[in-house]
């Protein structure tokens, strides 16, 4: 599990490059998508607009799911 303000990491593209190379088909990554990261916003701070894709292209299968929970 990750967060996309964290996909700012080098080590986190790093990592999917290793694993497209060695064509490893057992991870399911979970990425928190919430566009808020430690000093305001993914788009204020850079951008990784369109998330989905750029997992594509390292061979992923991508779920988009909205999974808003609201509690009272």
């Amino acid at each position: 599990m990750t967060g996309d303000g964290e996909l700012d990491e080098g080590q986190v593209w790093k990592s999917l490059a290793t694993i497209h190379k060695y064509n490893l088909h057992n991870l399911i990554i979970i990425v928190d998508h919430n566009k808020i990261q430690l000093d305001g916003n993914n788009a204020e701070i850079k951008d990784l607009e369109p998330i989905g894709l750029k997992f594509k292209a390292f061979g992923f299968e991508v779920l988009e799911v909205n999974a808003t929970i609201y509690l009272k």
